[in-house]
């Protein structure tokens, strides 16, 4: 080997050692870069995950509280009327596990305040469904329409379920029945005289309609509604923890708000990985520079090539 081919050879070697120092420094910045851009996700991903768990317990523990209210209404509500009431079994037998249980006792106490049979309401909710179904309606919006549009005595609710009723014609029939003219009828009359026709236009409906609903379609109520009763149920099992709700909404969004705040960082850390990988990638091609000159000395100086 000549001495300019030794010369050059360590300048080349020179040129490689410099770049693999300052690829070496880069890679290690770069690696505690990654190192802290972990943390911070880590953090992020964490927080999150505790506020979503803490809503989710939050809203099943209101859920069972409600749950406790509606019953207790329930029970009141029923004693008032003096009447016997269907009991909250026999409305989820009526409505074939479609409707849950909060749902259930909400409209069976909208019913009950707002002067429904008590006695037929397993009955008015089950036809209920079925006219809501012909219609387009889940279960739930199916109870809550029959319950709103005769105790309210309102045409457009009671259109949802299809069933039309005219206050004049529901006036005239019942004073027949009486034995007097409409204009005689007092405002609790007409109120019975819109609403006993208005349940008697729901049963002929449903009768007309049969099993209308497909097992397919009640199978996927019946699933929505089990979520929901297990979701109040669990937070019926966790109302010990309602006086801590608070104190965890307020918490939780703060376990992270700092490793939020220093997101930017992360952009940075990936931008040094970057640059890191650049220098890496160009390291390699100065070794290859320095191993292709090697060869050609070598092949030249010994071999004779």
């Amino acid at each position: 080997m000549s001495t300019s081919e030794y010369q050059e050879l360590v300048v080349h070697l020179k040129v490689f050692v410099g770049d693999y120092e300052k690829s070496l420094k880069k890679a290690s910045k770069a690696n505690q870069s990654f190192t802290d851009s972990v943390k911070v996700a880590a953090g992020v991903l964490m927080r999150d995950f505790v506020t979503s768990l803490t809503q989710s317990v939050t809203s099943s523990i209101k859920l069972g509280a409600q749950l406790a209210t509606l019953e207790k209404s329930f029970r009141m509500l029923s004693a008032a009327t003096g009447e016997d009431t269907s009991s909250l079994k026999e409305l989820r037998a009526a409505t074939e596990g479609m409707v849950s249980d909060i749902d259930l006792l909400t409209q069976a106490n909208a019913a009950l305040a707002l002067g429904l049979p008590t006695e037929d309401l397993d009955e008015l909710f089950a036809a209920s469904i079925k006219l809501g179904k012909a219609m387009g309606l889940d279960a739930t919006h199916a109870v809550e329409s029959l319950t709103m549009g005769i105790g309210r005595k309102s045409r457009l609710i009671l259109d949802n379920l299809g069933i039309v009723v005219r206050a004049e014609e529901a006036y005239e029939q019942y004073a027949n029945v009486l034995g007097k003219s409409t204009d005689a009828l007092t405002t609790a009359e007409k109120s019975h005289a819109f609403q006993s026709l208005a349940i008697q236009r729901v049963r002929d409906k449903a009768a007309l309609l049969g099993d209308n609903i497909s097992e397919n379609e009640k199978g996927m109520e019946r699933w929505s509604a089990a979520m929901k009763n297990l979701t109040t149920g669990l937070g019926s099992m966790l109302s010990p923890l309602a006086v801590l709700t608070p104190v965890l909404e307020s918490l939780s969004p703060a376990i992270g708000i700092v490793l939020v705040n220093n997101m930017g960082k992360m952009k940075t850390a990936m931008g040094g990985m970057v640059t890191s990988l650049k220098a890496l990638t160009a390291t390699t091609i100065s070794w290859g520079a320095v191993t292709t000159f090697v060869t050609k000395v070598v092949t030249s100086s010994f071999l004779g090539i």
